[in-house]
C-alpha cells in the first residue's frame, strides 16, 4: 500500500518546454559532453547546491566544466537559462493529481535538483503547502540521490511504501528503485521504462496506482 508519493519537479509536475535548458547551455559552452555526464557536473556545482546568484552559480559551473570565466559567454548562459525558465508552466493535472492525493490522506513530497532562481519560478506556479516536506538543492547542499537517505528519515513511510515518480531514469527512478521505493517513470511521449514499476503517460493515471 502506497503512503507517500515524491515528486520529481522539472518535467514532472512543472515543464520548461520542448528543449531542456541544459541543452541551449551545452550549445553556447561548446562542450561534447553527454548529456546525463553535463548535467552530473553541474548539479554539483554552486548553481544547485548552494543559495546563490546566478552569476556566481555558473561560474562554479563553468570551473567545474573545466571552462575559463568569460563574462560575455555567462552572460549568454544566464540569459539562455532565464529566458528558458520564465517560459515554465504547470502540466495539465498537475494540481488535481496534488489535491486528489491530499483528500486520500496520502503523504507528499518533493525531491529535485533545483537553483534558488528556478525556485522563485516554482513559487508563482506551484503552492508549496500541497507538499507535506521538500528537499530542495540548493537549500539541501545536495542534490538527487542522496536525498534518498534523507526522505526515509522525514517520513514513517517504509520504503516499500514510498511512490517516486519522475521523469528522468539514471536521477529518479534508478536511485529510488536501490533505495527500496516503488518507482513510476512518466513519459509523456509514450517512452516505456525497463526499470521503474510503472510507467505513466500522464499524472492522472496515478489513480490506478495508488
Amino acid at each position: 500500500m502506497i503512503k507517500t508519493v515524491i515528486f520529481d519537479l522539472w518535467e514532472t509536475l512543472l515543464t520548461q518546454g520542448p528543449v531542456h535548458p541544459f541543452f541551449g547551455t551545452m550549445e553556447i559552452l561548446g562542450v561534447d559532453y553527454e548529456y546525463n555526464k553535463f548535467t552530473d557536473i553541474v548539479s554539483k556545482s554552486k548553481l544547485i547546491i548552494a543559495d546563490c546568484s546566478l552569476e556566481e552559480g555558473w561560474r562554479d559551473a563553468m570551473l567545474k566544466l573545466g571552462i575559463r570565466s568569460d563574462e560575455e559567454l555567462l552572460k549568454k548562459v544566464i540569459k539562455n537559462w532565464t529566458t528558458i525558465k520564465e517560459k515554465s508552466e504547470l502540466f495539465p493535472n498537475t494540481i488535481k493529481t496534488l489535491e486528489y492525493l491530499k483528500k486520500k490522506k496520502i503523504e507528499i513530497g518533493l525531491c529535485t535538483a533545483l537553483d534558488a532562481y528556478s525556485y522563485k519560478i516554482m513559487k508563482q506556479l506551484l503552492d508549496s503547502s500541497y507538499f507535506d516536506f521538500m528537499l530542495l538543492s540548493f537549500k539541501e547542499g545536495e542534490t538527487k540521490p542522496h536525498f534518498n537517505k534523507k526522505v526515509l528519515k522525514l517520513t514513517k513511510s517504509k520504503p516499500e511504501e514510498i511512490l517516486f515518480v519522475g521523469d528522468n531514469e539514471y536521477f529518479d527512478i534508478k536511485p529510488a528503485k536501490e533505495a527500496g521505493m516503488k518507482t513510476a517513470f512518466i513519459s509523456r511521449k509514450g517512452k516505456k521504462s525497463k526499470i521503474a514499476d510503472y510507467t505513466i503517460l500522464s499524472l492522472s493515471e496515478l489513480k490506478k496506482i495508488i
